[in-house]
């Protein structure tokens, strides 16, 4: 989620293309670190409002270096259903460096670099692993490999020699800008080889204008020839092909006479990758393509066109009845395989429908009818086939009565609540049902009646279950059949204010309120206003603070007191249509145009 505008974003979408847009995406990998060790978040996990990071991973593959991004929490979050363990930085780094003490080749290339920076005209002084501290923070200090000051610029020069985390490398660039020192990574082996590079390569490559430097045997053979300070350079060199940007390796030995030391900045390169590529980026947005010659379209698709309120190159002028044969057949696969064939640039045969195509596609498949409705109710409780079930509940002119169905003469709300085992499972199936427009029977609310008083007042782990499981349902049928997908999302705190109207723990996870009540105080801070308000809708604020035996709780509340309104705002009209529908008592309309908490 965009923490500024709150929208939702496709990850496959943000992901996309990952080799072509490793620019964009190394850029945005540091934004998100450097957003976290400010506390200002660019984007946060849309289920859980927890700051996330961009990692990567990295597999060979027929002897080829693959890699992936992907999204992670920066620390792992209870409220979010990914389950994340990961490991301490000191215990990546004990792995990573194996309890090897620093190596002879590091040892040796600091004090050659040392040597040659000498040799430097314009010198003023140098040293070699001297502490440097924080001008406002002393005790923050730095302890560079070798550091050259001269008259115009001070340099502190980190050679790397192995894999360094993207922390490390923000917070070390961070401490020598605030310091008014340029920073130069400096690497005894490079190579622009696809299987060479890894992460940390292209963290420090994206973030330094595409220029990195190299230590390499081939620079220290030209400093000994020089009896100076000689690098080799490796840069992108952007070019234009087929109207995209894409860039190409390139390489030099360098002396430091030959870079450019941006301050403010702070930067230090040879080639100014980025001010080029946007000089590029401006010269393709100012090309006016050609104009494109007006088709003239039949009579028919024209009339077609304008009846379904599409453009006409979306109109599909294949008989009806193949259209249906063709959604017929690809549903019957799917059913079969339990998952689709398409790939993400196949035309999906049901998208490719008109209205008019329904009724005798809906007449072929007959969903309603006995043999398939059973086949139906079978994929609601049974875990097979989920992405089929998905499909057909998520498509409303495929017509499938949910409320026809039933399980072993039970209906399909009491089957899934009492048969289904695996509780993500059963929250997504749940979900679908009321999606598809499942209205509770006579009988249902007798069995949800009873679910929950035989379970209030016992506390084992199974009954602890069933109340959770009686929440959801609660929840779920008293939304509009629109709205069950997006409360998905807000289901935790949905469960939590129920809790409270209900003066009973809806949580398998926590045995009083008061654990609750810190559960999302501390993990949904855009709700805590309305939270808070609710507590004293149902006056039950006092008895949370009472079980609040450490404190915590009346500490997050103090935290958020005064000043938050206008903060919630976003979240509070993102999740106002759940809760005037779960909970009107709580809400009130004084003006058309907005809405506030009744107290």
């Amino acid at each position: 989620m965009d923490s500024g505008t709150r929208d939702v974003l496709n990850a496959e979408d943000v992901l996309r293309d990952q080799d072509r847009r490793q620019d964009e995406l190394f850029k945005l990998r540091r934004r998100l670190e450097e957003g976290y060790g400010t506390n200002s978040f660019p984007h946060i996990c849309h289920a859980c409002k927890q700051p996330i990071a961009l990692r990567g991973a990295a597999q060979v593959v027929a002897g080829l270096r693959e890699e992936h991004f992907f999204f992670k929490h920066f620390r792992p979050s209870p409220t979010c259903d990914v389950i994340e363990e990961r490991l301490d930085r000191d215990t990546v780094r004990r792995l990573r460096y194996n309890g090897l003490k620093e190596s002879w080749e590091h040892i040796r290339a600091k004090e050659m670099l040392f040597a040659y920076l000498q040799k430097e005209p314009r010198l003023v002084t140098s040293e070699h692993e001297k502490t440097i501290r924080d001008q406002a923070t002393p005790r923050n200090y730095r302890k560079p490999d070798v550091r050259g000051i001269f008259e115009d610029k001070d340099i502190a020069f980190e050679i790397q020699v192995s894999p360094e985390l993207l922390d490390v490398i923000v917070a070390r660039k961070q401490f020598y800008c605030e310091n008014s020192m340029f920073l130069m990574w400096v690497f005894l082996h490079f190579s622009t080889d696809k299987n060479f590079l890894q992460f940390f390569h292209k963290d420090i490559l994206y973030s330094n204008n595409h220029n990195v430097f190299a230590f390499d045997e081939a620079a220290q053979a030209r400093s000994l020839a020089m009896d100076r300070l000689v690098l080799h350079c490796f840069y992108h060199v952007p070019e234009v092909s087929s109207g995209e940007l894409s860039y190409e390796w390139k390489d030099e030995f360098v002396t430091l006479d030959d870079l450019t030391f941006v301050n403010g900045r702070w930067d230090t390169f040879y080639y100014d990758t980025e001010g080029v590529a946007q000089t590029m980026r401006e010269e393709l947005a100012a090309q006016v393509p050609p104009p494109k010659e007006e088709k003239v379209w039949p009579k028919e698709v024209a009339e077609a066109a304008a009846a379904h309120g599409v453009h006409e190159e979306e109109i599909d002028l294949s008989a009806p009845n193949e259209r249906v044969d063709n959604a017929v057949e690809f549903l019957r696969e799917f059913y079969q395989r339990g998952y689709s064939l398409l790939r993400p640039q196949d035309e999906d045969p049901i998208d490719r429908l008109q209205r008019s195509d329904y009724p005798a596609l809906n007449k072929r498949l007959d969903l309603n009818g006995p043999r398939a409705s059973k086949r139906m109710a079978d994929l609601f409780v049974k875990p097979e086939k989920m992405m089929f079930l998905e499909y057909i509940c998520e498509r409303d002119l495929l017509d499938l009565d949910v409320n026809l169905l039933s399980s072993e003469g039970h209906s399909m709300l009491l089957s899934i609540v009492m048969q289904y085992p695996d509780h993500r499972e059963f929250e997504h199936r749940l979900a679908l049902l009321f999606m598809k427009g499942y209205k509770l029977t006579i009988g249902d609310r007798g069995f949800l009646e009873r679910l929950y008083d035989n379970n209030q007042h016992r506390k084992s782990k199974g009954n602890r279950m069933l109340l959770e499981r009686w929440g959801y349902a609660t929840i779920y049928a008293a939304l509009r059949k629109v709205d069950v997908i997006d409360a998905m999302m807000s289901t935790d705190f949905l469960r939590a204010v129920l809790s409270l109207k209900t003066r009973t723990v809806l949580y398998r996870e926590y045995n009083t309120l008061a654990e609750v009540s810190h559960h999302i105080l501390q993990y949904k801070e855009g709700l805590t206003g309305v939270y808070k308000k609710a507590l004293k809708k149902y006056g039950l604020y006092a008895q949370v603070c009472n079980e609040d035996r450490t404190g915590q709780v009346m500490a997050l509340m103090e935290q958020f007191r005064g000043g938050r309104a206008d903060d919630e705002t976003d979240f509070y009209y993102f999740w106002s249509n759940h809760l005037e529908a779960v909970f009107p008592e709580l809400m009130q309309v004084e003006d058309p145009r907005a809405r506030t908490y009744v107290e």
